[in-house]
Protein backbone atom coordinates (compact mmCIF):
# COMPACT_ATOMS: atom_id res chain seq x y z
CA UNK A 1 0.00 0.00 0.00
CA UNK A 2 2.60 2.36 1.00
CA UNK A 3 4.90 1.53 -2.42
CA UNK A 4 1.49 2.17 -4.42
CA UNK A 5 0.88 5.71 -2.63
CA UNK A 6 4.36 6.76 -3.46
CA UNK A 7 3.89 5.82 -7.38
CA UNK A 8 0.61 7.63 -7.34
CA UNK A 9 2.21 11.21 -5.60
CA UNK A 10 5.05 10.23 -8.00
CA UNK A 11 2.65 10.07 -10.78
CA UNK A 12 0.55 13.06 -9.44
CA UNK A 13 3.77 15.24 -9.38
CA UNK A 14 5.11 14.09 -12.83
CA UNK A 15 1.79 15.53 -14.25
CA UNK A 16 1.99 18.64 -12.43
CA UNK A 17 5.68 19.19 -14.17
CA UNK A 18 4.36 18.30 -17.14
CA UNK A 19 1.16 20.45 -17.17
CA UNK A 20 3.60 23.80 -15.83
CA UNK A 21 6.28 22.78 -18.62
CA UNK A 22 3.55 23.04 -20.94
CA UNK A 23 2.03 26.24 -20.47
CA UNK A 24 2.11 28.99 -22.78
CA UNK A 25 1.45 31.92 -20.99
CA UNK A 26 2.32 34.41 -18.36
CA UNK A 27 -0.24 36.15 -16.19
CA UNK A 28 0.34 39.93 -14.90
CA UNK A 29 -1.51 42.66 -13.58
CA UNK A 30 -1.53 46.12 -14.82
CA UNK A 31 -2.93 49.09 -13.45
CA UNK A 32 -3.44 52.98 -14.08
CA UNK A 33 -3.89 55.74 -11.75
CA UNK A 34 -6.65 58.48 -12.24
CA UNK A 35 -8.55 61.20 -10.60
CA UNK A 36 -12.34 60.21 -10.44
CA UNK A 37 -15.13 62.80 -10.90
CA UNK A 38 -16.81 63.04 -7.50
CA UNK A 39 -20.65 63.10 -7.93
CA UNK A 40 -21.14 63.66 -3.63
CA UNK A 41 -20.04 63.55 -0.63
CA UNK A 42 -21.55 62.68 2.40
CA UNK A 43 -20.87 62.26 6.58
CA UNK A 44 -22.65 60.78 8.63
CA UNK A 45 -22.64 61.71 12.79
CA UNK A 46 -24.68 60.73 15.60
CA UNK A 47 -25.93 63.22 18.28
CA UNK A 48 -26.67 61.06 21.89
CA UNK A 49 -27.75 62.00 25.02
CA UNK A 50 -25.35 59.51 26.45
CA UNK A 51 -21.87 61.18 25.32
CA UNK A 52 -19.85 63.52 27.02
CA UNK A 53 -21.37 67.17 27.05
CA UNK A 54 -24.86 66.28 26.45
CA UNK A 55 -26.50 65.79 30.04
CA UNK A 56 -27.62 68.55 31.65
CA UNK A 57 -31.32 69.60 32.87
CA UNK A 58 -34.00 69.84 30.23
CA UNK A 59 -31.52 68.66 27.66
CA UNK A 60 -33.02 66.73 25.14
CA UNK A 61 -31.73 64.87 21.84
CA UNK A 62 -34.16 67.49 20.03
CA UNK A 63 -32.14 69.82 21.52
CA UNK A 64 -28.92 68.08 20.57
CA UNK A 65 -30.09 68.54 16.73
CA UNK A 66 -30.86 72.34 16.89
CA UNK A 67 -27.50 72.81 18.31
CA UNK A 68 -25.96 70.81 15.55
CA UNK A 69 -27.53 72.72 12.90
CA UNK A 70 -27.00 75.81 14.64
CA UNK A 71 -22.79 74.83 14.69
CA UNK A 72 -23.47 73.20 10.90
CA UNK A 73 -24.56 76.45 9.32
CA UNK A 74 -21.93 78.70 11.64
CA UNK A 75 -19.38 76.46 9.29
CA UNK A 76 -20.97 77.83 6.30
CA UNK A 77 -22.78 74.57 5.71
CA UNK A 78 -25.95 74.86 3.78
CA UNK A 79 -29.06 73.68 5.97
CA UNK A 80 -30.80 71.85 2.73
CA UNK A 81 -27.69 69.80 3.20
CA UNK A 82 -28.47 68.19 6.44
CA UNK A 83 -31.01 65.67 6.82
CA UNK A 84 -32.30 63.09 9.68
CA UNK A 85 -31.60 59.86 8.85
CA UNK A 86 -34.12 57.06 9.64
CA UNK A 87 -34.22 55.11 12.43
CA UNK A 88 -33.09 51.40 12.54
CA UNK A 89 -36.00 49.48 14.20
CA UNK A 90 -32.63 47.07 14.39
CA UNK A 91 -31.07 49.35 17.11
CA UNK A 92 -31.35 47.24 20.52
CA UNK A 93 -28.95 49.32 22.36
CA UNK A 94 -29.83 50.97 25.67
CA UNK A 95 -31.64 54.66 25.16
CA UNK A 96 -31.77 53.90 21.27
CA UNK A 97 -33.99 56.73 21.54
CA UNK A 98 -31.95 59.14 23.16
CA UNK A 99 -29.75 59.12 19.93
CA UNK A 100 -30.30 60.82 16.24
CA UNK A 101 -28.60 60.00 13.06
CA UNK A 102 -27.76 63.15 10.98
CA UNK A 103 -26.59 63.24 7.60
CA UNK A 104 -24.51 65.63 5.32
CA UNK A 105 -24.43 65.46 1.76
CA UNK A 106 -23.28 67.60 -0.51
CA UNK A 107 -21.24 68.28 -4.49
CA UNK A 108 -18.70 70.80 -2.20
CA UNK A 109 -15.34 69.49 -0.82
CA UNK A 110 -15.02 72.38 0.70
CA UNK A 111 -18.44 71.95 3.32
CA UNK A 112 -17.73 68.61 3.24
CA UNK A 113 -14.24 69.05 5.08
CA UNK A 114 -16.53 71.34 7.18
CA UNK A 115 -18.97 68.47 7.59
CA UNK A 116 -15.87 66.46 9.01
CA UNK A 117 -14.31 69.05 11.60
CA UNK A 118 -18.02 68.32 13.38
CA UNK A 119 -16.64 65.19 14.63
CA UNK A 120 -16.69 65.10 18.56
CA UNK A 121 -18.06 68.89 18.57
CA UNK A 122 -18.72 69.78 22.19
CA UNK A 123 -17.82 65.68 23.30
CA UNK A 124 -22.19 65.04 21.52
CA UNK A 125 -21.87 64.31 18.31
CA UNK A 126 -19.57 61.81 16.55
CA UNK A 127 -18.93 60.84 13.12
CA UNK A 128 -20.12 57.42 12.37
CA UNK A 129 -19.26 57.07 8.54
CA UNK A 130 -18.29 59.01 5.45
CA UNK A 131 -18.80 58.43 1.83
CA UNK A 132 -17.55 59.88 -1.31
CA UNK A 133 -19.52 58.76 -4.45
CA UNK A 134 -18.25 58.76 -7.89
CA UNK A 135 -19.49 59.34 -11.32
CA UNK A 136 -18.81 56.65 -14.01
CA UNK A 137 -16.40 57.41 -16.33
CA UNK A 138 -16.58 58.87 -19.31
CA UNK A 139 -13.39 57.40 -20.44
CA UNK A 140 -13.19 54.16 -19.58
CA UNK A 141 -11.87 53.08 -22.63
CA UNK A 142 -8.47 55.62 -22.53
CA UNK A 143 -8.22 54.20 -18.51
CA UNK A 144 -8.16 50.39 -19.71
CA UNK A 145 -6.15 51.01 -22.67
CA UNK A 146 -3.61 52.67 -20.51
CA UNK A 147 -3.89 49.77 -17.64
CA UNK A 148 -3.19 47.29 -20.53
CA UNK A 149 -0.14 48.91 -21.84
CA UNK A 150 1.15 49.20 -17.92
CA UNK A 151 -0.17 45.29 -17.89
CA UNK A 152 2.32 44.70 -21.23
CA UNK A 153 5.16 46.41 -19.66
CA UNK A 154 4.90 44.28 -16.50
CA UNK A 155 4.71 41.08 -18.91
CA UNK A 156 7.66 42.48 -21.09
CA UNK A 157 10.07 42.17 -18.24
CA UNK A 158 9.01 38.91 -17.37
CA UNK A 159 8.58 36.70 -20.88
CA UNK A 160 12.49 38.56 -20.91
CA UNK A 161 13.46 37.03 -17.22
CA UNK A 162 12.34 33.42 -18.27
CA UNK A 163 13.89 33.95 -21.80
CA UNK A 164 10.81 33.72 -23.70
CA UNK A 165 8.99 36.09 -26.54
CA UNK A 166 5.98 38.19 -25.44
CA UNK A 167 2.90 37.03 -28.11
CA UNK A 168 -0.78 38.48 -28.06
CA UNK A 169 -3.34 39.09 -25.65
CA UNK A 170 -5.76 35.63 -23.98
CA UNK A 171 -8.06 36.83 -21.90
CA UNK A 172 -9.02 40.27 -19.62
CA UNK A 173 -10.35 40.19 -16.53
CA UNK A 174 -11.45 43.43 -15.09
CA UNK A 175 -12.96 43.68 -11.47
CA UNK A 176 -13.34 47.37 -11.45
CA UNK A 177 -17.82 47.87 -12.59
CA UNK A 178 -18.12 48.16 -8.76
CA UNK A 179 -16.48 51.07 -7.86
CA UNK A 180 -18.07 53.26 -10.70
CA UNK A 181 -21.68 52.83 -8.97
CA UNK A 182 -21.94 56.28 -7.49
CA UNK A 183 -24.42 54.32 -4.75
CA UNK A 184 -21.91 50.94 -3.77
CA UNK A 185 -18.43 53.69 -3.78
CA UNK A 186 -17.30 53.57 -0.03
CA UNK A 187 -13.77 54.63 -1.20
CA UNK A 188 -11.46 57.68 0.49
CA UNK A 189 -11.02 60.91 -1.75
CA UNK A 190 -7.80 61.42 -3.94
CA UNK A 191 -6.63 58.92 -7.08
CA UNK A 192 -7.77 55.98 -7.66
CA UNK A 193 -6.27 52.41 -9.32
CA UNK A 194 -8.18 50.79 -12.23
CA UNK A 195 -6.42 47.27 -12.27
CA UNK A 196 -6.98 44.40 -14.46
CA UNK A 197 -5.46 41.35 -14.70
CA UNK A 198 -3.74 40.11 -18.44
CA UNK A 199 -2.62 37.01 -19.79
CA UNK A 200 -0.50 36.67 -22.58
CA UNK A 201 0.83 34.17 -24.93
CA UNK A 202 4.47 33.21 -24.70
CA UNK A 203 6.79 31.58 -27.36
Amino acid sequence: MKYASMVIALFFLSFVSVAQENDSYIEVAGQYTYEPEVDSYQADFEVSMGNNGATGEGQTVEGLKDRFLQRATELGIEESRISIAEKDPYDTRINAGDRLKLVIKTDSKDEFLKALSLDGHEGWTYKIGQKVSYKPLDNKQEVIAQALKNAREQAEIVATAISKKLGEVLVVADYNSLGESSDSTYEPMGERKYRIMVRFTIE
